[in-house]
């Protein structure tokens, strides 16, 4: 297994250890990686795969640290002017707006994507970077406390896939995750409560 993580400008982006916790390797270029790293998992051909919260790309980088794809244009987010200024649209198939995960799908290699910081959804890309699908929208805090399926009370945090064939995805201020199937389908809702009181 191996761990990754994003630092400042002024160490490499990528830091790369293995299971006791050695650096067996560190590259990227903060000029060139996502600005401040925020989604970085690993394939089953040892490839990473980095978000950054700042901006609207994700790429794809060998082990060694070679660039080999991007979705996106750096610096351009999924909105009407391509500044962050501007309200999300929540609809490329091709700029992302503020992503902050990613999980893959170790069978067929679909990249699952939390565009979430800026934009309010889930996005899918086959293993080559082309859109396949996407769900979920801005919802408000009370749609999330009752349970709405895909209605997001604000960030898209965090993606997960699960074993069972299933997208764990953190609504963080609807104190849920929401449980979905590949194709966007909603099943259920964890809920995550906070302030709860105390005796």
């Amino acid at each position: 297994m191996r761990l990754c993580e994003g630092f400042s400008r002024l160490t490499p982006s990528v830091l790369i250890f293995d299971q006791s916790g050695s650096l067996v390797d560190s590259w990227g270029d903060a000029n060139t990686v996502p600005a401040t790293i925020h989604g970085c998992v690993a394939d089953r051909e040892n490839n990473v795969w980095v978000t950054g919260s700042e901006d609207g790309i994700l790429q794809k980088y060998t082990h060694a640290g070679k660039l080999v794809m991007q979705i996106g244009k750096r610096g351009v987010v999924d909105t009407a002017d391509g500044t962050g200024k501007s309200a999300p649209l929540n609809a490329s198939r091709t700029q992302l707006f503020y992503p902050s995960g990613l999980d893959i799908d170790p069978g067929n290699g679909d990249l699952y994507v939390a565009d979430g910081y800026g934009n309010r959804r889930v996005v899918v890309f086959d293993r080559e970077g082309h859109f396949l699908r996407q769900w979920g929208r801005q919802g408000t805090k009370e749609e999330a406390q009752a349970g709405a399926a895909g209605a997001f009370a604000q960030i898209v945090h965090c993606i997960a896939l699960g074993s069972a064939g299933r997208v764990y995805v953190c609504d963080r201020q609807g104190d849920r995750i929401q449980v979905f199937d590949k194709m966007g389908h909603f099943e259920r809702n964890i809920w995550i409560r906070t302030g709860t009181s105390t005796l």
